[in-house]
C-alpha cells in the first residue's frame, strides 16, 4: 500500500473482522492424541488423503481411521497442507493434478515414519477432481509434460483401486485450500475430525462413480498426427539412383538416408544412451558411414542385376566368384599378395548407370589419361565384365 493512500470502507470491514477471528481462535480446540485414552486395542488403521485444489490454491487433508474390538470407530486430523496457486496462471485440472501428487509424497512421507512403529490397513485417496480421476485412470492417451510428470508420481506411489471421489462438500481438504473462520463451526470439525462419512460402515460412504473416458479434445492430450504416403508418392531404389548422374553425390546420399534410418531406431529404444547419441545427427558424415553407403549400393546392384550370385551370366562363372562375410560378391582364385579389396575386387554389372557413375568417378580420379588407366584404377575395388567396352 502506497503512503498516503486511503483505506476503504471494504477493506476496513475485513481488517475489523480479522481482528475478531483472531481472539475468536482461543476458542478452538485441536485434540493432540489420534484416539480418546478409553479407545483400546485397536484392530483396524487405516489412512485417508483428500486433496482439492480451487483456483486460488490447493490443500490436502490427511486422516487416521481406527476401528477397536467393539466395532466402534475414531477419525482424527494427522496431517494438513495449503499451498497458494503460483502467480503464473495455471488451469484448475493442472492445480487439482498436482495436489494430488503432492497427497501421495505426503502419504509416502507419513508411512515411512510410521513403519517401525505400525502398518495401515489401507490407504485411500480422495479427490473431487473428475478430470484427475480420468488422467490417472486412462492408459492410452499422451499427455503434455506437466501432466504427464505428475501422472507419473501418482503411479509410482499409489495404485488405481486407490482413488475415489468425494464430493466437494464432503472432502475436508476444501477448507485448507480456501481457509476457514473460527465460526465455521461444521467446516471445522470436517477438517478435524474428517468427513462425517468416515464414522460410518464403509457401505454408506459416497459411491466412487465417474465416467473413466478421456475426452480427445482435452487440452492436455497431446495431438497425434499420421502421415500416409499414396502409392503414387514411393520412390523406389532405382528411381533414387536414377536421380543422380554423380557416383559421390549418390553415395553421399545414401550415406544420409543410411544415418537417418539408424537415428530413427535409437529415438523408439528405451535405451537412453542410444537415444542420447541422435543429436549428432547434424555431424559431417565419416568415412565409415560412407564406405557403409558403397557397400550397401554394391550389395543392391548385384541382388538386382546378378541373381543367384551370377551363376546364368559365363563371364562371371569364369572368375570362380564367392560371396563374402558382408554379403557382398567378390571375384576369387586370385592368389597374388595384394590388399583384399584389391585381390577379390566387387563385381558389378556391366548393364546398370550406377556401373557407369563408378567407370566416370574412375576416369576422372586418373586425370583422364586413358583407358588402360582407367580400368587399372576401377580394379582396385571393382570388377565390370568386359569393362574394357565401356570405357
Amino acid at each position: 500500500m502506497q503512503t498516503g493512500h486511503s483505506i476503504s470502507e471494504k477493506e476496513m470491514n475485513e481488517w475489523s473482522q480479522w481482528l475478531i477471528d483472531i481472539q475468536k481462535l482461543e476458542q478452538v480446540f485441536v485434540p493432540r492424541s489420534l484416539r480418546p485414552r478409553a479407545f483400546t486395542k485397536i484392530v483396524s488403521r487405516e489412512l485417508y488423503a483428500f486433496a482439492n485444489a480451487p483456483d486460488i490454491g490447493y490443500g490436502i487433508a490427511v486422516s487416521t481411521r481406527l476401528q477397536n474390538d467393539k466395532g466402534q470407530v475414531c477419525c482424527s486430523l494427522l496431517f494438513g497442507r495449503s499451498r497458494v496457486a503460483p502467480l503464473k496462471k495455471v488451469t484448475t485440472p493442472r492445480m487439482e493434478l498436482t495436489a494430488a501428487s503432492v497427497a501421495v509424497k505426503i502419504i509416502a512421507i507419513i508411512t515411512g515414519a510410521m513403519e517401525y512403529e505400525y502398518e495401515f490397513d489401507k490407504i485411500v485417496y480422495w479427490t473431487d477432481s473428475m478430470s484427475v480421476l480420468q488422467y490417472i485412470n486412462n492408459q492410452t492417451s499422451r499427455f503434455h509434460t506437466f501432466v504427464a510428470n505428475r501422472v507419473t508420481t501418482i503411479y509410482e506411489g499409489s495404485t488405481l483401486n486407490q482413488w475415489r471421489y468425494a464430493p466437494t462438500q464432503h472432502n475436508p481438504a476444501d477448507s485448507a485450500s480456501r481457509g476457514l473462520r473460527p465460526k465455521d463451526q461444521r467446516a471445522s470439525e470436517q477438517w478435524l475430525l474428517g468427513p462425517k462419512y468416515l464414522w460410518e460402515p464403509e457401505s454408506q460412504w459416497p459411491r466412487s462413480e465417474f465416467s473413466k473416458e478421456l475426452s480427445p479434445e482435452d487440452p492436455e492430450v497431446k495431438k497425434v498426427y499420421a502421415t500416409l504416403a499414396a502409392p503414387g508418392d514411393i520412390v523406389t531404389t532405382d528411381e533414387l539412383f536414377a536421380r543422380y548422374s554423380n557416383w559421390k553425390q549418390l553415395k553421399t546420399t545414401v550415406a544420409w538416408i543410411l544415418r537417418a534410418q539408424k537415428c530413427f531406431k535409437q529415438r523408439r529404444s528405451t535405451d537412453r544412451r542410444l537415444r542420447a547419441q541422435g543429436s549428432e545427427a547434424l555431424t559431417p558424415l565419416s568415412v565409415e558411414e560412407l564406405e557403409s553407403a558403397e557397400v550397401s549400393i554394391v550389395k543392391y546392384l548385384q541382388q538386382t542385376h546378378l541373381p543367384e550370385n551370377g551363376k546364368h551370366i559365363g563371364s562371371i562363372q569364369k572368375l570362380d566368384p564367392f560371396v563374402d562375410e558382408a554379403g557382398l560378391l567378390r571375384v576369387g582364385g586370385r592368389r597374388a599378395k595384394v590388399p583384399v579389396e584389391v585381390k577379390h575386387p566387387m563385381l558389378l554389372p556391366k548393364d546398370s548407370p550406377v556401373t557407369r557413375f563408378i567407370l566416370v568417378d574412375a576416369h576422372n580420379r586418373v586425370g583422364q589419361l586413358g583407358s588402360n588407366s582407367t580400368l587399372s584404377a576401377l580394379r582396385q575395388k571393382y570388377w565390370i565384365a568386359r569393362a574394357s567396352f565401356l570405357i
